[in-house]
């Protein structure tokens, strides 16, 4: 009796790229000044186009402002690849095995023709 045991291994490659990148801007301020009646102090805090604040001091005053701004952005990406082993073993086993089948059968069908043929020189007797 033939028993046939397979044993199959099966790996997995898991390959895990992270790419982290981090921009982070500071920003500070300082204005010191004196507004007068006839000449007001504006402010304008503008970013990208976009009007974020506007100040405007009249009268007589001394004007001091400080301002301090952080903006900070963070983008992770992930990039994941896998790899099987066991699958591409079926397969060039596959192709191994489809390969032997074919130069078995051309064997045997070369075999079977000599010993059709000439079965003296074999040693098959009629």
């Amino acid at each position: 009796m033939n028993k046939q045991i397979k044993i199959e291994q099966k790996q997995e490659i898991k390959k895990v790229d992270l790419v982290e990148q981090k921009k982070e801007a500071q920003t500070d301020i300082e204005i010191k000044g004196k507004a007068e009646t006839d000449n007001p102090i504006e402010l304008y805090n503008i970013e990208n186009g976009d009007t974020l604040q506007t100040i405007k001091v009249t009268g007589n005053a001394d004007v001091s402002i400080r301002t301090k701004t952080n903006e900070s952005d963070q983008v992770k990406k992930e990039n994941t690849s896998e790899t099987l082993i066991e699958k591409f073993k079926e397969f060039s086993e596959n192709i191994v095995k489809e390969n032997n089948l074919k130069e078995r059968l051309k064997t045997l069908k070369t075999n079977q023709r000599k010993l059709r043929d000439e079965p003296e020189q074999l040693g098959v007797l009629d």
